[in-house]
């Protein structure tokens, strides 16, 4: 039977950088799902050239404990391209305001099709040991991660989750929606992204995703 991996991952800070914002980067709430791959690929010492590849597969589920507030940050970029780290002219450093989460913490779920993988995973969130540090975002939000448990995956006819969903019911959702945002959902090797959508967080939101029960928990998952 097919198993799932579900882990809690969390940090003071995280950014998730909107693909249509520039000169004031803005951050999504919830984390798109080649970010989570990422976040996976580092634990697992994936290099930024296969990670993609290599996990184009897994089926992700999302839950927030918490929707965490939004701030901004005015962040001095700083020109290295000169040779020197900290330059002393005024014209090397570009003050930008960063939008950023405020302790965001996501649960996640995870199936992985390869085997080996999926145990190579396991054994790292039971030993808390990651090849290379996750986190959320950017390289400044350095997360931790606490594993949750192996589960069986089990297809679920129960269509009201508590999770991150792509599509509602809209004739028949009585849940609440938090969260509304467009997101990337597949990014090709070179981190381009080439596919979009809708994606909703909220509690009880009737879904026309596949759910899956896990544990006691009804989710949403999805592969593509």
């Amino acid at each position: 039977m097919s198993k799932v991996l579900k882990f809690k991952i969390d940090s003071t800070f995280g950014h998730f950088r909107q693909f249509n914002t520039t000169s004031s980067p803005m951050t999504y709430t919830i984390p798109p799902k080649p970010t989570i791959q990422g976040i996976i690929g580092a634990m697992l010492g994936l290099s930024k050239k296969e990670y993609l590849e290599k996990l184009k597969d897994v089926m992700i589920g999302i839950q927030l404990p918490k929707i965490p507030r939004k701030m901004f940050l005015t962040i001095n970029i700083i020109n290295t391209k000169r040779g020197y780290l900290f330059p002393l002219d005024v014209g090397s450093r570009t003050p930008i305001r960063y939008q950023y989460l405020r302790n965001p913490e996501y649960i996640i779920y995870v199936h992985i099709p390869d085997e080996e993988l999926h145990n190579e995973l396991k054994r790292r969130l039971e030993e808390h040991r990651s090849v290379y540090p996750p986190f959320l975002g950017t390289t400044e939000c350095i997360a931790n991660f606490k594993f949750l448990g192996e589960y069986d995956l089990i297809e679920s006819s129960d269509k009201i989750v508590s999770s991150v969903v792509r599509t509602i019911d809209w004739e028949n959702n009585k849940g609440m929606i938090e969260v509304e945002e467009y997101q990337h959902f597949i990014m090709k090797p070179g981190r381009i992204p080439i596919r979009f959508g809708t994606v909703y967080y909220g509690k009880n939101i009737t879904t026309l995703d596949k759910t899956y029960k896990i544990g006691d928990e009804n989710v949403a998952m999805w592969q593509d």
